[in-house]
């Protein structure tokens, strides 16, 4: 598809002066050059409903594009210039944009329409509107018009032509249903699942042995410590009470022994 406005469309345009330079590249082409990721009126009444209307469409007609062919172009943005033409600046009456957004929601649906974003662009001294339109995406709703207005019925389907919205065809619908069915594509996102039948574990079996040797090796140094401690006990005489807490507590070196090897065994079967 070849750009004949004179603007990089490699990138996306979305900031006041991006768009101040795609109304001047308006300014600049020919009539003919209107394509179906840009369009252009020459002025609009847009307090009224008549004006509204006519960006409404455009809206429609950017949104239901196709997502391969619009994303050749400006990342899949679409443009409704409003107030400016080729060969023409004539510029358009600032308006509410509350009285706007009334008028625009009551074609398209207000949060279940078309996402877009309008913009006053101040160009030579003379002020113009820049609707940007959201790049369709796989997955995405079929939008219609939700409000009749003149010959336009409520629930038509605009679709954007090279230099033209026009009401779709069944051709045209049958591309936008398959838009609608697709899946939309994760971009960047992480997908964690499980695989085989082997279940998952909490525990680093990598680390696991050395952290074991290490455990045992502390146990056994505090229950060899505690054993000396009660041979050097028994040895030595003893009052009545302490023979007595010995007899109690004391466990030997032989019953230590005994707890050392269980602990090692239950360890080994971890």
């Amino acid at each position: 598809m070849g750009v004949a406005v004179n603007i990089d469309t490699t990138i996306a345009l979305r900031g006041v002066r991006d768009l101040q330079r795609l109304v001047e590249a308006v300014i600049d082409a020919d009539e003919h050059d209107e394509l179906d990721w840009v369009e252009w009126k020459g002025t609009l009444d847009l307090s009224a409903k008549e004006g509204c209307f006519h960006v409404a469409r455009a809206v429609l007609g950017m949104a239901n594009r196709l997502p391969d062919r619009a994303g050749l172009t400006c990342q899949g943005l679409g443009y409704i210039i409003v107030g400016a033409e080729p060969c023409s600046l004539q510029g358009v009456a600032s308006v509410d944009p509350a009285t706007v957004d009334q008028h625009m929601d009551a074609y398209l649906g207000g949060v279940e329409g078309p996402r877009y974003a309008p913009t006053y662009v101040p160009v030579k001294s003379k002020t113009t509107l820049v609707v940007v339109v959201k790049a369709p995406r796989p997955g995405d709703q079929i939008f219609s018009l939700r409000r009749e207005f003149g010959n336009a019925r409520s629930g038509t389907v605009f679709v954007r032509k090279p230099g033209r919205t026009v009401p779709a065809d069944a051709r045209d619908l049958d591309a936008l249903q398959t838009r609608l069915l697709t899946k939309p594509v994760s971009a960047g996102g992480l997908e964690v699942c499980l695989a085989g039948d082997m279940p998952l574990s909490w525990i680093d079996a990598s680390i696991v042995p050395d952290a074991i040797t290490r455990w045992v090796a502390n146990e056994k140094a505090g229950l060899v410590a505690a054993a000396q401690d009660v041979e050097r006990r028994r040895r030595r005489p003893a009052t009545t009470r302490e023979a007595g807490t010995v007899g109690q507590a004391g466990i030997g070196i032989q019953g230590l022994a005994e707890m050392m090897a269980r602990q090692e065994s239950a360890l080994k079967d971890l």
